[in-house]
């Protein structure tokens, strides 16, 4: 496993492509950010091209500074080892497997907050390709499990495109998790894609599709009683 000054390149890389997201949602440059965080240039634009791991403190500043709100961190090493592990023998993913995963998408969930889903999108679907192919091969007590976070990773995937008004790829996303959710027998999942085909329609000012489409998030089989 090839490594940035001892770190798995995979973390560094990962962090790397958050943080130059969240400068360009925040109109920002490198120079002008090393600027503002008091750091040298050539050092910000090391790490922020993912060839050196960022220090603890450059973290935080950055978190700050963008207003990231603690989304923008490394990788656990625990965390990077289980996904490297689960994909490189799918037929042994265990629970902490499944729960990393997980954890990386709740980390893309909360940065959306921040980050605009037109820089996310590159990031997020890189993600989604390591995902997918450890869906396709994971065997094994845990691969419900697994399955069913891909197919929240398919409707994270559909809301970015439906927030960056890419909509023929968002109603295309967004179909793919109504049916992966189908396929893991999860009503909440099914009624939130068609929440969001309401709301890519409420976009492209479709009040019938809107209605229709908050109707059929209501009556689908399984979900959420509303209050």
């Amino acid at each position: 496993m090839s490594t940035v000054n001892g770190c798995p390149e995979i973390r560094v890389k990962d962090f790397a492509a958050k943080a130059r997201a969240a400068l360009e949602t925040n109109g920002m440059t490198i120079r002008g950010a090393a600027r503002a965080l008091s750091y040298d240039v050539a050092y910000l634009s090391r790490v922020l091209n993912g060839k050196q791991e960022p220090s603890p403190q450059l973290v935080a500043a950055l978190n700050r500074l963008l207003g990231a709100d603690g989304t923008l961190a490394l990788l656990t090493p625990d965390d990077h080892e289980r996904m490297a592990h689960g994909v490189a023998h799918p037929a042994r993913v265990d629970a902490e497997t499944v729960e990393a995963f997980a954890a990386v998408l709740a980390a893309q969930r909360r940065l959306d907050d921040a980050v605009s889903a037109a820089a996310m999108l590159p990031v997020t679907a890189v993600q989604w390709e390591t995902v997918e192919q450890l869906a396709r091969e994971v065997r094994g007590p845990h691969a419900q499990g697994l399955h069913r976070v891909a197919a929240e990773w398919v409707q994270f995937m559909g809301w970015l495109h439906a927030e960056a008004r890419n909509d023929a790829e968002a109603a295309r996303w967004l179909t793919e998790a109504e049916d992966r959710a189908d396929d893991v027998n999860d009503g909440v999942l099914a009624a939130q894609a068609a929440n969001f085909k309401g709301y890519l329609a409420r976009q492209q000012d479709r009040p019938r599709a809107v209605l229709r489409w908050f109707l059929t998030a209501y009556h689908t089989p399984g979900a959420a009683p509303r209050r």
